[in-house]
């Protein structure tokens, strides 16, 4: 007879993000806020080191190039801060972080939250996306986390303040104690994960 392959698919509970936003369930958006840091925090690979596990580099390496020559009336504006993370990357600020696996494309619409704000996960880990980067790179989410996104900008709200003091505290009290101190490597960190996810290689 024919041969048949099945195979069983987890369900993550919850619906997108985007419709805390989208519904105007503002209340939500704290508790959302700690469960997502918390998944970043969880996606750190123990026992690995930007420094020494090398494969993420030369592709950032390459977007970053590309960014700093880059002739998008967009992105011409950022060029000194692309050359400024091109020249941090190049000189090891990130070599001291673990690496922490990442969909490659983090948005509002892949991470799910149930209705009482709580995080049930990441969707969207297609094999061509999957990506090994330091950590911190998908910390960007913060933004679209803690305000409202316009399109052209993200428009704060009442509670803006608490969601991202209630992430950022989650996330370095969720990550090992001896990674937590590496701020400004974070932070450098973050600054490439927008690079890498606005401008595009090749």
């Amino acid at each position: 007879g024919t041969p048949y392959l099945a195979y069983e698919q987890s369900i993550i509970p919850g619906e997108a993000f985007s419709n805390i936003w989208a519904y105007g369930e503002f209340s939500k958006l704290p508790r959302a806020a700690e469960g997502i840091a918390r998944l970043f925090a969880r996606c750190l690979i123990p026992g690995t080191s930007a420094g020494s596990d090398r494969q993420w580099y030369g592709k950032a390496m390459t977007v970053l190039e590309q960014a700093c020559d880059t002739k998008d009336p967009l992105l011409t504006p950022y060029i000194r801060d692309f050359v400024e993370v091109r020249e941090a990357v190049e000189a090891g600020a990130l070599d001291e972080l673990p690496l922490a696996v990442t969909n490659g494309e983090i948005s509002a619409l892949n991470i799910l939250t149930t209705e009482d704000g709580d995080v049930g996960g990441m969707v969207e880990w297609e094999k061509r996306h999957y990506d090994e980067r330091p950590l911190g790179t998908d910390l960007l989410a913060i933004h679209w986390i803690k305000s409202r996104n316009r399109g052209d900008r993200f428009e704060d709200i009442e509670s803006t303040s608490e969601i991202e003091g209630r992430f950022w505290k989650t996330f370095f009290h969720s990550i090992p104690e001896d990674v937590a101190p590496n701020r400004k490597a974070l932070q450098t960190a973050m600054k490439l994960g927008v690079i890498l996810q606005n401008v595009y290689e090749g």
